[in-house]
């Protein structure tokens, strides 16, 4: 579910590039950072330029990005430079804490309730709070909580390690992860399917977009599989996206 969009960013402006990371948000949203070899320039979105699109896309959460290098005519100048570092040490502090929350999720179909403790503190909570917990009543996973809660992903993320630390919110259930043995099935049948696509590089394609999305063979959840397999047909040319056929890797996969 998460993506790091520190980590992103980081390999870019670690190897000094200058062109443009795209991002692209579920919503369909689309966000381009500038880079001049490795200091950040220009920050938009479809509608956003500057501070208001660098702080709409650093509340993303789920999202697909692609660097792209190219001459750009803003050049990097230290006050760039010294901005860039701003940025990422505010990204660093803000990943640490979503990876602690992620961490403490354990997936994108745990279910979270207020305690009594929140209840009785609801009236304290500002309105992104009480936004978030008015949409948590046992029954409904951290995927229905982002789109229900009429919060920025991130900001939900941040507020729910925050109830979760203060003793305001529980986790009542864990989701329901993949089983080892059907695991174990889908990247076997991904592996070799892509084999017989892309010859011997399949296993580190599918290695690369795994650590890219956060993803590991032992914590593979189902709803993981669709992005994955998106992700992977953004590396393929034409040709090759033609002949990954994604369901046929499901059902292989997944069979009763």
């Amino acid at each position: 579910m998460y993506r790091s969009l520190y980590s992103v960013l980081k390999s870019v402006i670690d190897s000094k590039s200058t062109g443009v990371l795209n991002i692209v948000h579920y919503s369909n949203d689309h966000g381009m950072i500038y880079l001049s070899s490795g200091a950040i320039v220009r920050i938009k979105t479809n509608q956003l330029q500057g501070t208001q699109a660098a702080e709409r896309i650093f509340s993303w959460v789920s999202f697909l990005a692609q660097f792209k290098e190219k001459k750009l005519k803003v050049t990097a100048n230290s006050k760039k430079v010294e901005q860039t570092k701003k940025i990422m040490a505010y990204l660093a502090k803000i990943d640490k804490r979503v990876v602690k929350i992620i961490n403490t999720i354990e997936g994108c179909e745990t279910v979270f309730d207020l305690t009594q403790s929140g209840t009785d503190n609801e009236n304290n909570f500002t309105s992104e709070e009480q936004s978030i917990a008015s949409v948590m009543d046992g029954s409904k996973t951290i995927i229905e909580i982002l789109i229900k809660a009429k919060v920025p992903e991130l900001k939900v993320l941040l507020i729910l390690l925050s109830f979760l630390e203060k003793g305001f919110a529980e986790v009542v259930k864990f989701h329901d992860p993949t089983t080892n043995d059907e695991s174990n099935r889908f990247f076997a049948v991904l592996i070799e399917t892509l084999s017989g696509i892309t010859g011997p590089v399949a296993e580190l394609l599918v290695d690369e977009v795994c650590d890219a999305m956060g993803i590991t063979q032992e914590d593979l959840c189902k709803s993981d599989i669709g992005p994955l397999l998106n992700f992977i047909r953004e590396k393929l040319d034409k040709d090759e996206q033609d002949a990954l056929n994604s369901q046929e890797i499901v059902d292989q996969a997944f069979q009763e």
